[in-house]
């Protein structure tokens, strides 16, 4: 995770283990400190991408640096990981998802900011009348994000 860890053993140090204190989502307070300092840490990113949008990802990296590259990023769609799922039940499923809860929550955040820094380079592009790649207006459809000219 992207959390800072200054202070969490001060914190540490003021938490009693065990004392059953959940915050909102069931987080402990510890856990509420690190996940909110790994979304401070992303926001602060000039550039992050998700894999799953590659094309989007790409798009988002070219606007922040100024860069444009020869070859559109790919996707592969079969991959070792969807192949190794269907391989685990259901049950140790669950319990990845419960191991792994605080990356989860990150992630949906980092979809979320992601989503919006790829809405505001699309409205800015269209409305300074540049045309979107058609490879990127498939993955906006699938994100819904307008592409059309406001």
């Amino acid at each position: 995770m992207l959390a800072n860890s200054t202070g969490i053993e001060d914190f540490k140090l003021n938490l009693m283990e065990g004392d059953g204190l959940k915050l909102p989502m069931g987080l402990t307070m510890q856990q509420e400190i690190i996940l909110n300092s790994a979304k401070q840490t992303l926001a602060k990113l000039d550039f992050f991408g998700l894999t799953e949008y590659q094309r989007s990802t790409q798009y988002l990296f070219e606007k922040t640096f100024n860069v444009n590259f020869l070859t559109d990023f790919g996707t592969f769609q079969d991959t070792y990981s969807s192949s190794a799922r269907k391989g685990i039940s259901d049950e140790m499923l669950n319990n990845i998802e419960n191991i792994n809860n605080l990356d989860s929550i990150l992630y949906q955040f980092g979809k979320s900011l992601f989503h919006k820094r790829l809405s505001d380079c699309v409205k800015e592009d269209l409305s300074d009348g540049r045309t979107l790649p058609d490879g990127l207006k498939k993955e906006l459809v699938k994100l819904d994000i307008s592409i059309s000219n406001p």
